[in-house]
């Protein structure tokens, strides 16, 4: 809540409540549903791998280590390849010209953990070291969403190796939800709305924004978290700057000799898909190169996913 003060009384400034309406009273829709259980016999032999979970097969299309003043970020796209959905987690690992391991973390809010069959989703990893445990750290015993403590790197990386990971997914995948009238404005914001036209009410929005060069590469990612939930059938507006992507320097790019999925080296398996036409990417104005925007939803009380 904002508090205002007037005088000498202070006041809590009401919200601003949606007077949207949705059209329907009543909604059906139907899902396709997918549940988990597991490969377990009963028998008397030791078990090898009827207890080992399926891992969908995961290709990493691209993947860039960047250099923004001091910080240094890892961004690319990788594609669920499999039938089925996919619990992502992408880990990125530095090293510098001696072939020293540095740094090793994961992608955190800047991609999407819940990849459906076929689907490509971007990422960004920025490295991060524990707060507060130098003496010259300065704690300020406060709660702050937006905490982060960049890695302190002691030598400069000039290589990094991407470790994908994944298992099926049979929750959390809601898919009726999606972006619409996204446009530039002239102050150079990207304009649009996120609209949900399912039956569940998505409480915590979430919109990534992946930017592209001329050759359709990933040149940076980030993201937006919207203020407020969208119930079913209503829409809310959201506007993000444009960033300039002159101030990120680009250090190295990958190859399939970088990239490993569920523990073995990417180049040592074929891709069997191509990615030629993408038909959901945007032209920025000024032949800027190029940009794609995806909703991320997350339910807090699920009814039916």
């Amino acid at each position: 809540h904002e508090l205002l003060k007037i005088g000498t009384h202070w006041y809590i400034k009401p919200p601003v409540f949606s007077k949207v309406v949705p059209p329907d009273e009543h909604m059906e829709k139907g899902i396709l549903a997918l549940h988990s259980q597991g490969k377990r016999n009963i028998g008397m032999a030791t078990t090898e791998h009827d207890d080992v979970l399926d891992r969908p097969e995961l290709n990493v299309l691209s993947a860039k280590l960047i250099q923004q003043d001091s910080l240094f970020m890892v961004v690319g796209e990788i594609q669920n390849t499999d039938h089925l959905a996919a619990h992502l987690t992408i880990e990125a690992q530095l090293f510098d010209k001696g072939g020293k391991k540095l740094v090793a973390y994961n992608a955190k809010y800047t991609t999407v953990h819940k990849v459906l069959p076929k689907e490509i989703v971007p990422f960004k990893i920025e490295f991060e070291e524990t707060a507060w445990v130098k003496k010259e750290d300065n704690n300020q015993f406060s709660f702050n969403p937006k905490e982060f403590t960049a890695f302190d790197f002691t030598q400069v990386p000039v290589a990094f190796k991407i470790v994908a990971r994944a298992v099926v997914a049979d929750r959390d995948i809601y898919v009726d939800a999606g972006l619409q009238g996204i446009f530039v404005a002239k102050n150079n914001a990207v304009i649009g709305e996120a609209f949900n036209h399912g039956t569940e009410e998505i409480s915590v929005p979430q919109i990534l924004f992946t930017y592209y060069d001329k050759d359709q590469t990933v040149r940076w990612v980030e993201y937006l978290f919207l203020k407020d939930g969208i119930r079913p059938q209503t829409k809310i507006p959201f506007e993000k700057k444009l960033p300039d992507l002159k101030k990120f320097k680009v250090i190295k790019i990958g190859t399939p000799n970088d990239f490993y999925t569920n523990g073995l080296p990417q180049a040592s398996f074929p891709n069997r898909y191509q990615n030629t036409h993408r038909f959901d990417i945007l032209p920025l104005p000024g032949e800027k190169g190029f940009m794609r925007l995806i909703l991320n939803s997350y339910i807090a009380n699920p009814t039916i996913y």
